[in-house]
């Protein structure tokens, strides 16, 4: 490849090895978190399942030896290479040799760097996997004394707390109790219509009911199990009676950290009461100084997300940065004029003070990776002024990269990890051809570079492009670095000491905040967010690689050729279903029901799952199903009845989707629907559709509409929540034989009599319940019933999403890969 002189040589001949070293061990440590620990199911291709299966079968064999898997014997090993790789630098620092001892040397350290990095990763992996209770897998209740590690998470009906084990009452139900260690990590929830005031720091007597970490599994969805596993949840539980406070701050550094961004949240929210509902400047001001966004309404969230601007909200590595300066020029410029200066240079001390300011504001944000990583590199950056060592932009990097993984090696879990790290190195690689800078337009072209190169990694994680991401950041990112977060640190800063003065200053906060979002809402509306599947990650990777050539200096040769690389992620469609087939998920949407039913042209939704306090299925779950399978229009919503574990999430649906036409077996308040009529039918695409519904019912349950779906390999039957009287009144009157059943009422005892099952007759039958849930479905006793008369049962709680397609049922958790906490 032709490069000209006078450009900096991209592609060296070689890296020096204090460089090549540490990309090896940091792409080994993330590397270590793709390999399976379980084996495949049956419906991969033997050439991938027995390689996989045996390599899954050698990791946990590896797991549950603690000896030679501790995370400090993998940190030893780290020394030892970086022993080696100063030895080698000191034996061939002026060797020109590509080949003999030297390259052997230097291919075996690479290789034990890359062996080393997987070996920290999988020994911290281990360490967590070894420590979660044996037997623990069903709920169990437990007397605890738990320390309060995070500020609690607001909520109308429900407190979340993230707890930290004291210690556990020896008096407690089930055995299984004792083998919960202190230290570990809990999410509670306190759903008490009056719960006691909850504060970062408290040490508390609970009564908990603990259940194993689990979470659904929906194409497109949030992965909760994966959430859990990388804040090392070892257990979710509600509490049970009212706790007892202990302490108003517990002993050890966590705790006391905790109490005191408790304190500084509670002077902010003192200075920051508006007295609105809607309030954007508090929502900021806690954002911006201490990383809480609890107090943002979930429709500015909305905004933020449809805008491309979410990132912001988070403390960046910018306002570190400012927050480390800022404390360095004060104090600094006051050393200089003391007489100590001469003894210790004013430069020194402010190099100081920028490190512990850094490290400081980092914990007081809740040590998120943006913090993390700008803390390192100012700390690595002072440290070579102060010993008279200039350092890369580049090198800086990967010893951040480094210290974030020795620091928190669960961080590659999370989407902050890859974003963050991922702008600042588009960011290096941009800055270091441009000698010269002129502000104001090449802080224009830098956030066009950065909006582009992100944009494949954005797509793969949310499954959304926002197409207002660029003008939305190019006005939001210099108002809020420049305006808000400067009057937010000042803010809080007066909330402790002064707050009249905070009061005064969250005026212009407030407006600030207002204008900002009105002008992301009107982006909004003029520029919606894609709805448009992403595409497979062959075609994303190939995406990101044409990016980078169209990014490259004017010198790189043939740069329009990056556009070919991005045409397959542009032109990608989901594979479009046959004629005369139906593609129908049923959803893991916990306790409720959500159906996904596809043709070629045509896209319908049976229920929409539950609403739950805040939140419902239709926003968490079904629309990032709809996306991803790639439904961009809904011709038909049909609603069994108005029970709020199947209509709950119709409001959100119908915001995503609006002008739906909704059928339901009841009237919903404030929607419009047409009603089910029995009998009634319609064909799309070659697939048939049948609505059925009991006459002269009282019960809510037995006036469910109930859909037929038959294409030419079968028929499925969606009943809603009828029980024994609809039943009995519908297999009177109708013949309602199909190949699949879906369970009615979820598996409870009031439905599915032995008469219903027997004219149905199908194959399988297929079940939606929440895990552990409190109404026991699917009873044990109807269970019993299908299994005499050789009916398979499929529920959602095991196998997450159930697919049926061309007559072939399938689990969507059997379709993932079998990470870690899939194991």
């Amino acid at each position: 490849m032709h490069v000209r002189a006078d450009t900096p040589n991209i592609l060296p001949s070689e890296v020096p090895l204090g460089v090549s070293w540490l990309i090896a061990w940091s792409a080994g440590a993330l590397v270590a978190w793709l390999i399976p620990w379980a084996p495949l199911d049956s419906s991969w291709a033997l050439s991938v399942r027995w390689p996989v299966d045996h390599l899954a079968t050698f990791v946990r064999g590896i797991a549950r030896l603690s000896a030679g898997t501790y995370p400090v014997i993998a940190l030893l090993s780290l020394l030892a290479l970086c022993l080696g790789v100063i030895r080698f630098n000191q034996k061939y620092a002026h060797s020109r040799s590509r080949y003999g001892r030297r390259s052997i040397w230097r291919g075996l350290i690479l290789t034990l760097s890359v062996l080393g990095g997987m070996w920290w990763s999988l020994a911290n992996m281990g360490e967590f996997v070894r420590s979660m209770p044996a037997g623990f897998e069903s709920p169990i209740t437990c007397s605890m004394t738990v320390g309060l590690a995070d500020l609690p998470k607001p909520g109308d009906r429900m407190q979340r707390l993230l707890g930290q084990i004291r210690t556990v009452s020896a008096d407690s139900e089930d055995s299984t109790c004792q083998q919960f260690k202190v230290g570990q990590r809990l999410i509670i929830r306190d759903y008490a219509r009056h719960p006691p005031a909850y504060a970062g720091g408290q040490i508390w007597q609970f009564t908990l009911r603990l259940k194993p970490p689990h979470g659904s599994l929906n194409p497109g969805g949030f992965d909760y199990e994966r959430w859990l596993f990388a804040q090392r949840i070892v257990a979710t539980a509600s509490a049970r009676g009212t706790p007892t406070l202990l302490a108003s701050t517990g002993t050890g550094f966590a705790l006391r950290l905790a109490a005191l961004r408790a304190e500084l949240r509670t002077d902010m929210l003192n200075v920051s009461d508006s007295g609105r509902p809607d309030d954007p400047g508090r929502g900021l001001l806690l954002g911006l100084t201490i990383g809480d966004g609890d107090f943002l309404s979930q429709a500015d969230w909305n905004v933020l997300l449809a805008t491309g601007t979410n990132h912001l909200l988070a403390i960046s590595g910018l306002h570190v940065g400012m927050v480390a300066g800022l404390f360095a020029w004060l104090v600094g410029g006051l050393w200089a004029r003391t007489r100590w200066c001469e003894a210790i240079p004013a430069r020194r001390i402010a190099a100081f003070v920028a490190v512990a300011a850094a490290w400081g504001y980092a914990l007081l944000a809740g040590m998120s990776v943006p913090t993390e990583r700008t803390a390192l590199m100012i700390s690595i950056l002072l440290a070579g002024v102060l010993l008279g060592r200039a350092w890369r932009l580049l090198d800086l990097w990967l010893v951040a990269l480094l210290g974030v993984l020795l620091l928190d090696p669960f961080s590659p879990l999370t989407a902050g990890f890859w974003l963050s790290f991922g702008a600042v190195l588009v960011m290096l690689l941009w800055l270091q051809y441009r000698p010269t800078l002129s502000f104001w337009r090449d802080a224009l072209r830098l956030q066009v570079v950065l909006t582009l190169a992100l944009l494949p990694l954005v797509w793969l994680m949310f499954d959304r492009v926002a197409w207002s991401s660029l003008p939305a950041n190019l006005l939001a990112v210099p108002l809020i670095t420049l305006l808000i977060t400067p009057l937010a640190l000042l803010t809080a800063l007066f909330s402790v000491w002064a707050p009249a003065i905070a009061h005064l200053l969250m005026i212009p906060v407030d407006w600030l905040a207002q204008g900002l979002f009105v002008a992301l809402r009107t982006l909004a509306r003029l520029a919606p967010d894609s709805q448009v599947v992403a595409p497979p990650g062959w075609a994303i990777l190939l995406a990101g690689l044409g990016v980078a050539w169209m990014l490259m200096p004017r010198s790189w040769p043939r740069r329009y050729l990056g556009l070919v690389l991005c045409v397959p992620a542009m032109i990608y469609r989901p594979p479009a279903v046959p004629p005369e087939l139906a593609d129908i998920w049923l959803l893991d949407v916990g306790q409720g029901l959500a159906v996904i039913l596809k043709t070629a042209h045509h896209a319908a939704l049976y229920d929409t799952g539950p609403a739950y306090l805040t939140s419902d299925a239709g926003s968490r779950t079904v629309i990032p199903a709809l996306r991803a399978l790639g439904v961009t229009r809904l011709d038909q919503i049909v609603i069994s009845h108005h029970a709020r574990d199947h209509a709950g999430g119709l409001r959100s649906v119908l915001t995503a989707f609006p002008n739906t036409p909704v059928i339901s077996g009841e009237p919903l308040a404030g929607v419009p629907t047409e009603a089910c009529r029995d009998g009634s039918r319609w064909t799309w695409d070659g697939v048939q559709f049948e609505l059925f519904q009991a006459e002269n019912m009282r019960s809510d349950n037995n006036h469910s509409c109930v859909l037929r779906v038959t294409d030419h390999r079968g028929s499925l039957l969606l009943t809603g929540d009828i029980e024994k009287r609809a039943e009995h009144d519908l297999i009177a009157r109708h013949k309602l034989a199909a190949d699949w059943l879906y369970v009615p009422h979820h598996g409870s005892k009031t439905s599915s009599t032995p008469a219903f099952l027997a004219a149905v007759h199908p194959r399988s039958a297929l079940v939606s319940a929440g895990r552990f849930n409190q109404f026991h479905h699917p009873n044990p006793t109807i269970l019993a019933r299908y299994g005499r008369a050789d009916i398979p049962v499929i529920n959602t709680a095991d196998v997450g999403a159930i697919h049926l397609v061309n007559g072939v049922l399938s689990g969507y958790r059997t379709r993932v890969w079998p990470f870690v906490w899939r194991r």
